[in-house]
């Protein structure tokens, strides 16, 4: 009994201390492409030693549609292109910024600053937003965990990483096709890019902590 009651005073103690180390970061949401703050949403993203944790409270969504958020990870940001980290790290660009589009409708990711910079794509949560478009998202990213990952390392560096919050509208929630919808990036849409009816209509940015953290071979 004695040795059950000690183990649990552990986990808790570990679990506060680890409450207590966390560095939060808040910030609205941004609508695409006008990059307008939307009124009455806010990010919040958590800094751990262990990982991250966001919660994504926003509005002015299509009522009943289906949204998922996804996490983009800049785990060096300083190699980001032009020292801002975006769409021409991701994905190839040509001289006015416009993604490349090869012939079979697909854009070739840009696999140079995927590796440069440590990019990953990784879904976080789907859900339906409610009668009047708004939508509550939750969810965590420990280190090195890709069973989400469209590709890349997962996050590396929670303290220093860049990270985008990205909500992904699907089009009306369709009943039999809602598990794609919620859990893909492409449910429920065409397959050529830019993929209509889905599109990137939100985005939540927040840069690196000053918190210390020691880059292995870097």
């Amino acid at each position: 009994m004695k040795t059950a009651i000690a183990l649990l005073s552990t986990l808790v103690l570990s679990t506060l201390g680890a409450i207590a180390q966390a560095e939060t970061q808040n910030t609205s949401m941004i609508s695409l492409p006008d990059f307008g703050a939307v009124a009455n949403s806010e990010a919040r993203l958590d800094r751990m030693d262990y990982g991250l944790a966001t919660r994504v409270s926003t509005t002015d969504l299509v009522p009943n549609n289906a949204y998922t958020l996804w996490w983009t990870v800049y785990n060096y940001p300083e190699n980001c292109t032009d020292g801002a980290c975006g769409t021409d790290d991701v994905l190839l660009t040509d001289a006015d910024g416009a993604v490349i589009i090869t012939d079979d409708g697909l854009p070739p990711v840009n696999l140079p600053q995927w590796e440069a910079v440590g990019i990953s794509v990784l879904r976080a949560d789907g859900m339906v937003a409610d009668q009047s478009g708004n939508i509550v998202f939750n969810a965590h990213l420990p280190i090195g965990d890709v069973s989400e990952a469209m590709g890349g390392p997962g996050i590396v560096l929670p303290g220093t990483a860049e990270i985008h919050l990205v909500v992904r509208d699907h089009g009306p929630a369709d009943p039999a096709i809602l598990n794609d919808m919620l859990n893909t990036m492409n449910g429920g849409c065409e397959a050529d890019f830019p993929n209509p009816p889905c599109d990137d209509g939100q985005v939540a940015v927040s840069q690196f902590c000053e918190r210390k953290q020691t880059r292995e071979g870097r």
